[in-house]
């Protein structure tokens, strides 16, 4: 046999062989991104999830801290109004940034103070420090929430390598 016989031998089995493990490697590549893929997906899923809960939990402990605040103004001699109002502010504590902490706290040792029956005087102090702790936790609950991502740019941005682009 001649060189130019075994070379031409060896072309159609180089050509076989490609066409077999050209398929595989293929799959191999687009099953690989199709994982990490669906893994940014679920991560992305998990991480909206985990926001949203805390999102609508601290709404929840703002919200009835600041319903028993105003209860309280109205039920200052019951004390199951106190028990109450102490623990929306535990609860609200669990939420709320270090400003709103001491806020809070403020609030609570100012309340503590007050003295039923209220003058009008204290009344009016009873309602600009619920409104300026109102004002305070509705932006640090609007500053909480921020979607994961918000376009395919962000996408892009985050993970560069995961995302093709269709230039």
């Amino acid at each position: 046999m001649s060189k130019t016989e075994i070379l031409l031998m060896l072309i159609p089995i180089v050509i076989a062989l490609a066409a077999v493990i050209s398929p595989v490697i293929v799959a191999s590549i687009n099953n690989k991104h199709q994982f990490k893929t669906r893994r940014l997906e679920l991560d992305y899923e998990l991480t909206k999830m985990q926001q949203e809960t805390y999102y609508a939990d601290k709404k929840a402990a703002f919200d009835t801290l600041l319903q028993k605040i105003g209860q309280h103004l109205t039920r200052q001699s019951n004390a199951n109004s106190w028990d109450e109002f102490r623990s929306a502010t535990n609860s609200a504590i669990l939420f709320a940034s270090d400003e709103n902490k001491k806020l809070i706290i403020e609030f609570l040792n100012f309340a503590e103070e007050m003295r039923a029956p209220l003058s009008s005087k204290d009344r009016e102090k009873y309602f600009d420090k619920m409104t300026t702790l109102a004002t305070s936790l509705n932006h640090e609950l609007f500053n909480t929430y921020r979607p994961v991502i918000n376009s395919d740019q962000d996408c892009k941005k985050q993970n560069p390598d995961s995302v093709h682009s269709s230039n």
